[in-house]
């Protein structure tokens, strides 16, 4: 929680991150082995979206998952709805 609102302080008042200022020393000492050559989170993001080796089985897989926990949840808490009264 803390870390999210430091993130929105820093967006807000335009600063940057102090693990930037990091990554320029370690990078100016030559020590660039040391720090990550990518955006993490970009890449993250990329490997999420664009998945390696999808085949038609991970696929299936994948749906049947997401359909068991969807029906789960409706197991666990069920939706009630509200009767209207008659007359």
């Amino acid at each position: 929680m803390l870390a999210l609102i430091a993130m929105v302080v820093m967006q807000l008042t335009g600063t940057i991150c102090p693990l930037t200022y990091l990554e320029a020393y370690l990078k100016s000492k030559g020590e660039s082995n040391r720090v990550y050559p990518g955006q993490f989170t970009i890449d993250t993001i990329e490997k999420l979206i664009y998945v390696e080796d999808l085949t038609l089985e991970k696929i299936t897989y994948a749906t049947i998952i997401f359909l068991a926990l969807v029906l789960l949840t409706f197991w666990l808490k069920p939706v009630h709805f509200k009767r209207q009264p008659k007359g």
